[in-house]
């Protein structure tokens, strides 16, 4: 593997040692350390696969080359191979011509191959890179980079899934998490109006598994002593909650309340596996729409299609990107309100 030594790998952009455990891909012939390769999964062309493409190294043996002097970004202060034209992390512009040492370059629609609207190509944002597009690839209006930086954590998961969706080759697609979390994972991925609909028939479900709770208490408090050998019925009358007993339940209501709870249950359930499939594609539109109207701020708030790179990054991942706060608010305030309606009708 000699050959191959001060070429840099793909993934992590560090140059091959003697030391290093490197391996071929077999079918464009890229070099990757073994570990970059089986993290990966696949070689870091694997989109190129199709067209044909072989890889070549960036010189020949003895030749010159930029690659001997690294660049180092204004911008994350990190090192790039010299022939970089774009930092390897950030994308922020190498060329010294454009750049500003304050670090906010402004990025103007000049690129060949860059689509009207696009603010501008460069490399994905470190720890987004998906093999599965290329990082100047579009979709629609908007490239990759700009859903990547959308999207957050697992781009990787998103954006194979948002190019079958914008080909038509595959449009619905199973979401394992929304399927598993229904409305929680839908405001975790800040899509609001999606998550409010699917909490509707939640919270109904639970004001009659409420109900249900309330008129058969007296049995379950006297069925919970039986299990934990511990009078409950006495811990509860002496915190001022009178239990009541076995003749002031109504079994029809009870079983009326339960029959209810029971459908929406099942209900629900169909609501999430069905919202669980459309997910990828609700998500994929929403992106979107939101990196159309950020774009165009942006672009009304300067002179046309002229922006600062990281101002326009920080809106998408303010936009887009994920909301556990509100996902911990949410389940708090679900299960204090229903603990307190509980305890209302029970006293």
């Amino acid at each position: 593997m000699t050959g191959y030594l001060g070429v840099r790998c793909p993934v992590c952009s560090k140059k091959f040692s003697a030391s290093d455990d490197i391996v071929v891909c077999p079918i464009c012939g890229a070099p990757h350390h073994r570990e970059c390769y089986f993290s990966k999964g696949e070689c870091a062309f694997n989109g190129e696969h199709m067209s044909g493409k072989a890889w070549k190294p960036p010189h020949e043996p003895g030749e010159a080359s930029d690659e001997a002097v690294d660049k180092s970004c204004v911008a994350c202060n990190r090192q790039s191979p010299g022939s970089n034209l774009f930092c390897n992390y950030c994308g922020h512009e190498l060329s010294a011509e454009s750049r500003q040492q304050s670090g906010g370059t402004p990025y103007a629609n000049k690129s060949a191959g860059t689509p009207a609207g696009m603010p501008w190509p460069g490399t994905f944002p470190s720890g987004y890179a998906d093999s599965a597009m290329g990082e100047n690839e579009t979709l629609g209006d908007a490239s990759a980079r700009e859903y990547s930086v959308y999207v957050g954590r697992r781009a990787d998961y998103y954006l194979p899934r948002f190019k079958m969706i914008h080909s038509g080759e595959r449009q619905y697609t199973l979401n394992i998490p929304a399927l598993l979390l229904g409305f929680i994972f839908f405001f975790y991925r800040k899509m609001y109006l999606a998550g409010a609909l699917m909490l509707i028939p939640v919270l109904v479900g639970f004001a009659f598994s409420i109900l249900h709770i309330s008129e058969t208490f007296p049995v379950r408090v006297d069925e919970m002593s039986a299990i934990t050998n511990i009078n409950m019925r006495y811990l509860f009358e002496s915190a001022g909650i009178e239990v009541g007993s076995h003749a002031d339940v109504n079994d029809a209501l009870a079983e009326r309340y339960q029959n209810i709870f029971q459908m929406l249950s099942a209900l629900n359930f169909g609501v999430r596996v069905f919202m669980s499939l459309i997910f990828n594609r609700l998500y994929f539109q929403q992106a979107t729409r939101q990196i159309r109207r950020i774009r165009e701020e942006h672009a009304s708030a300067t002179s046309g299609n002229i922006y600062d790179k990281n101002d326009y990054d920080a809106a998408l991942a303010k936009a887009g990107g994920s909301n556990i706060a509100l996902v911990i608010v949410l389940i708090a305030a679900i299960f204090l309100i229903s603990n307190i309606a509980l305890m209302q009708l029970v006293t």
